[in-house]
């Protein structure tokens, strides 16, 4: 709750009157997607469970679009359309995740690196690896999973390396370094939602056994392997991990924003959130997995912007908008010409 008070004092208390329609560029900008997220698994869209108290309330500070979709949802082709503004096809990302991230394009952080800002980043999905070209644009690229350990091909150790709290350890310094420049750009993605559910050290389940758990039984081989957790077969045990994960990322992105408030990132900022594509949770006869179907389960993600300057605080926009018109969207917001034609519109207006 005191969180909760502080960012609301941050985000809506410097500018006092009615909110100017024009200003200039903001000095910081902080975007923040989470891998995984479906949009209807958190309150500010209507999920019955209070899986995000932070970014509901956060939410509400801003402009929330009520239907954002994913070009397609599996992790690089939605992160492609979001960093070239071009549509899958276009840039042929399609489908497969590990696939490379061209060089031809001017990716959004260069187009912000070259409006003048520092950029930094901190990712938590191998999928958006330096490997893979996604550092272009970055003066900091720091991946979650460079550790000395071995961790092997289990996406059970990986979790230990791709979790919020690692996101947060290694956000820290980023923070810190940000605030010395003039003029930053930070991107944060956490990867707490995505399969196997399960929760870091320390966190407990609050869902489980609560009246939205059910108890139908699954079929060992509707859940894939790569999504098992021990002995589980319960549909509710897993959807309940899932919004626990949400929760996990929502207490960890609050403690984040937390730490830029300290150190005077919010005073002249955006803040943009969204995620990469949602998750099938039984609907569809599709379990714990996303990219194969373009379902609404899949596709729809949340999507919302907060000014401190309190601009149109609390408005919902009930039209339908695509994750490519983030491109345009921040090259109309840091004023710097397009490199190319873009696909996607900018949703300023």
């Amino acid at each position: 709750h005191q969180l909760v008070a502080a960012l609301s004092s941050l985000l809506v208390g410097a500018c006092g009157g009615q909110p100017e329609e024009t200003s200039s560029a903001p000095s910081r900008i902080l975007f923040i997607t989470v891998d995984t997220l479906r949009a209807d698994h958190l309150g500010a869209y209507g999920y019955p469970r209070p899986t995000s108290p932070n970014l509901d309330r956060l939410a509400a500070e801003g402009v929330l679009f009520e239907q954002a979709i994913a070009q397609w949802p599996k992790t690089t082709p939605s992160f492609a359309s979001m960093f070239t503004g071009q549509y899958p096809q276009t840039t042929g990302m399609t489908h497969r995740a590990a696939k490379w991230l061209d060089s031809d394009y001017t990716t959004l952080a260069e187009m912000i690196q070259a409006a003048g800002y520092w950029t930094g980043a901190v990712v938590s999905n191998p999928m958006l690896s330096i490997e893979l070209g996604w550092n272009q644009g970055f003066d900091r690229y720091v991946q979650t999973w460079d550790t000395e350990e071995d961790l092997g091909s289990d996406p059970v150790e990986y979790r230990t390396v791709v979790n919020a709290l690692r996101v947060n350890e290694l956000a820290a310094p980023l923070l810190e370094e940000a605030a010395r420049q003039p003029r930053s750009f930070v991107w944060l993605h956490y990867s707490d939602p995505h399969a196997p559910y399960i929760l870091p050290p320390g966190f407990d389940n609050p869902f489980l056994g609560d009246e939205h758990d059910t108890a139908e039984e699954l079929e060992l081989k509707k859940i894939v392997p790569s999504a098992r957790i021990e002995d589980q077969r319960r549909l509710g045990y897993y959807v309940a991990q899932y919004d626990a994960n949400i929760l996990v990322a929502d207490r960890l992105i609050g403690e984040i924003l937390e730490q830029a408030a300290d150190l005077g990132l919010l005073a002249d900022s955006l803040i943009v959130f969204t995620s990469d594509h949602g998750e099938g949770m039984g609907e569809h006869d599709y379990y714990f997995r996303h990219g194969a179907l373009p379902y609404n389960t899949g596709s729809h993600v949340p999507l919302f912007f907060v000014w401190s300057d309190d601009r149109q605080q609390g408005r919902r926009v009930d039209l339908p908008v695509e994750l490519l018109d983030l491109y345009p969207t921040f090259q109309e917001i840091v004023g710097h010409e397009a490199p190319a034609e873009l696909e996607g519109k900018s949703l300023l207006p």
